[in-house]
C-alpha cells in the first residue's frame, strides 16, 4: 500500500512541476549591425527590455513551453515575429511565409545558443 500511494504522489508532482527556461537574444541594427538597447521582447506571455548592449537573457522557471514565441519591437523599427518550437534535442524555427522577414533576407541568425535579431528600420 505504501508504494502505491509514493508512486501516485510522484505522478501528481511531475505533473504539476514548473520548467526552467532559458533564452538569450541579442538584438541589432541590420544594416549597421550595431546593438539596439531598450528594444522590446515578448517571449510567451514575458515581456523584457534589452540592455545597452542589446542583449537579454531570459531565465524564469515557468509553464512547459515546447512552443515559444519571440517578438521584438523597436520604435523606428519594423517589429519580428518568430516561432520556435523544440522537439527533442532540435529547435526548429519557423517564420511567416508571407513575412517581410524571411531566411534569404538575414532576419535573424544564432550563434552560441544566442538568438540574433537584425532589426531593419522603417
Amino acid at each position: 500500500m505504501k508504494q502505491k500511494f509514493l508512486i501516485i504522489i510522484i505522478v501528481i508532482i511531475s505533473y504539476s512541476c514548473d520548467y526552467f527556461t532559458d533564452q538569450k537574444v541579442l538584438v541589432i541594427d541590420r544594416t549597421t549591425k550595431m546593438p539596439l538597447d531598450s528594444a522590446e521582447i515578448r517571449i510567451g506571455t514575458y515581456d523584457f527590455v534589452t540592455d545597452s548592449t542589446g542583449f537579454y537573457h531570459m531565465r524564469k522557471v515557468t509553464e512547459n513551453l515546447t512552443k515559444r514565441t519571440i517578438k521584438v519591437t523597436k520604435h523606428g523599427y519594423l517589429n519580428f515575429e518568430l516561432t520556435l518550437e523544440f522537439d527533442d534535442d532540435q529547435i526548429i524555427y519557423k517564420q511567416k511565409a508571407d513575412s517581410i522577414y524571411n531566411f534569404s533576407k538575414n532576419a535573424f541568425s544564432v550563434i552560441n545558443d544566442t538568438l540574433i535579431v537584425h532589426l531593419q528600420t522603417e
